[in-house]
């Protein structure tokens, strides 16, 4: 194979501004004042693909808390959609930034023990949603009205 003689440093230094200008604005290349001839602005736009900030597409919107009844919340849902998001930040940043990337993993590492933290809650709060549905259920089906009332009384002075 035939590589053509490029020189490195400076080739790739003046790739990556060229690109960091892209994404700052698309229509850097089209520029009258761009001193690259139409052949070598298209070639470096096809090469160079503008790439989105990470940050953008990270959604914040949010609906108003008072509108959501606490059993409306899937928290599994929306840890996982979160860690979805973390990951695909994650693989936004440059592979040649390692100091980013090293400082986004050991954000992402703290992030993902409390994701890990807020699922097992979540978990344990579904169990629990589900039990006392399955109790209230059951007593529907078994008790008279005056047994579930006994029954409710009682568990109110227990708890």
């Amino acid at each position: 194979m035939f590589y053509p003689r490029l020189s490195e440093p400076v080739t790739l230094d003046s790739l990556k501004l060229i690109r960091r200008h892209l994404q700052e604005d698309p229509e850097y290349l089209d520029h009258p004042s761009c001193p690259y001839s139409a052949e070598l602005a298209e070639f470096l736009k096809e090469i160079l693909p503008e790439r989105k900030n990470p940050l953008e597409e990270i959604s914040t919107e949010t609906e108003p808390a008072n509108d959501i009844e606490p059993e409306d919340v899937d928290i599994e849902t929306e840890s996982r959609r979160l860690y979805h998001e973390m990951r695909g930040f994650l693989k936004g940043i440059e592979k040649s930034d390692v100091s980013e990337r090293a400082a986004m993993f050991r954000t992402c590492t703290a992030l993902l023990e409390k994701l890990i933290t807020i699922q097992e809650r979540a978990q344990g709060v579904n169990q629990y949603m589900g039990f006392k549905r399955l109790m209230f259920e059951a007593m529907d089906e078994y008790l008279t009205p005056s047994e579930r009332t006994e029954l409710m009384e009682r568990l109110e002075k227990e708890l």
